[in-house]
């Protein structure tokens, strides 16, 4: 939701998403999101609940 923020403030056209989805790469994506946001609450919980099975 972040992202669309500045989307709203431009005129978005098919050159636009074009250029978009050629310049930046899934991997370069990936790797800002887990830069910016780091590990979610759900993978969070997942990890302690695994941690905890294996702990039984």
């Amino acid at each position: 939701m972040l992202l669309t923020i500045g989307l709203s403030t431009m005129k978005l056209t098919n050159n636009v998403v074009k250029n978009a989805l050629e310049e930046v790469s899934f991997a370069e994506v990936k790797t800002w999101l887990a830069k910016v946001f780091g590990q979610s609450i759900l993978s969070k919980r997942k990890t302690l609940f695994l941690d905890l099975d294996r702990d039984t």
